[in-house]
């Protein structure tokens, strides 16, 4: 665990169903992106309930690509392309 005084947080992106974090160390390098999923959708308000499984049933799925396809080479947009290894 990281002491709270060594990192700081900013957010990033403007989503309807996640915040997103972008973690800095001391020396402004960002380590690690974090990424909360909200139980309801952020611009209706609570009134449009979501379930807060789906951040697990997400990161599941991310880890099962990674295993089938563990090196992404980029995207080529002028032929909507996108490449793995």
């Amino acid at each position: 665990m990281i002491h709270p005084t060594l990192v700081e947080a900013q957010e990033v992106g403007d989503g309807n169903l996640n915040l997103v974090f972008k973690i800095f160390d001391t020396t402004g390098v960002s380590r690690i992106v974090v990424k909360q999923a909200l139980p309801y959708v952020r611009c209706v308000g609570e009134s449009w309930p979501l379930t807060l499984d789906r951040a697990r049933l997400e990161a599941q799925t991310l880890v099962a690509h990674y295993q089938a396809l563990p090196a992404a080479y980029g995207e080529k947009s002028t032929i909507s392309t996108l490449n793995w290894r």
